[in-house]
């Protein structure tokens, strides 16, 4: 029977080497003249592969809870991906922050699948991060022009109103079954 600690310092060794060895060559290729990104363009790749590291500690543990980290260095490491080496622009963050509760909402949707949809209370903040995002992708945007903005600007409450009478709702049915 392996040993979990030998096969954790072994994963690590095997991470380790897999990135000095693209290190390397990343090294020796620009040395050769090839025009390659700068680190500062790839420096993104350091939560991915924290991200990676987390997804495979998740599997191999069998810890749902390490999907939370795994999700979010994946996504984080790939939307800053998007300002160092793609199309987006720095000076425009002000209309991307929805990207981060958006981020979040996933890793907690990640981690309560990652637990086989057992743990109903990582629903919540992944509908919160899900909602805050997408609605603040709406403004920061615009997607949604006209008589839209109002409707949402004004008609938020209602949302509180619903959430608060579910809540009522299943306190009084929890009540009569016991």
């Amino acid at each position: 029977m392996t040993d979990p600690d030998t096969t954790r310092r072994q994963g690590g060794s095997v991470l380790l080497g897999v990135f000095l060895v693209a290190l390397g060559v990343w090294f020796l290729v620009r040395n050769l003249g090839f025009d390659l990104p700068s680190l500062g363009e790839l420096w993104p790749i350091f939560p991915c592969l924290a991200g990676a590291a987390f997804f495979i500690s998740s599997i191999a543990r069998k810890n749902p809870r390490l999907a939370f980290p795994g999700t979010a260095g994946v996504l984080g490491g790939l939307f800053f991906f998007s300002f160092t080496v793609g199309p987006l622009e720095w000076w425009r963050m002000e209309d991307y922050w929805p990207a981060f509760p958006l981020i979040a909402g996933l890793a907690f949707a990640a981690t309560w699948g990652a637990g086989r949809f057992r743990e109903s209370a990582l629903l919540v903040p992944a509908a919160v991060g899900l909602v805050v995002g997408v609605v603040g992708f709406s403004f920061t945007l615009s997607w949604f022009e006209g008589w839209v903005t109002p409707v949402i600007e004004n008609g938020w409450p209602l949302v509180l109103v619903a959430i608060a009478l579910l809540m009522v709702f299943r306190a009084i049915v929890s009540g009569l079954k016991a």
